[in-house]
């Protein structure tokens, strides 16, 4: 638990939300990783993880949907 206490607002709320069981070591990688590479965007953050778990379940044969998030369309 405190692994996941540790992990910054946005990536708590995203892994609150997950389908798949990440663990809070995996997630903070995935996060610091993705927030390099967006230059510190944590929206385009988010969006590297949400494409992470979709890659995860796609080749586990699963699909991924998450509830749209206010002001985005389907």
């Amino acid at each position: 638990m405190a692994e996941f206490d540790r992990l910054p607002p946005a990536a708590r709320r995203w892994l609150s939300q997950a389908v798949l069981p990440w663990s809070a070591r995996s997630v903070r990688r995935l996060w610091r990783k993705a927030l390099e590479e967006s230059q510190g965007d944590e929206r385009a953050a988010l969006a590297c993880l949400t494409r992470a778990e979709a890659a995860r379940l796609t080749r586990e044969g699963g699909a991924v949907r998450r509830p749209l998030q206010q002001g985005q369309n389907a």
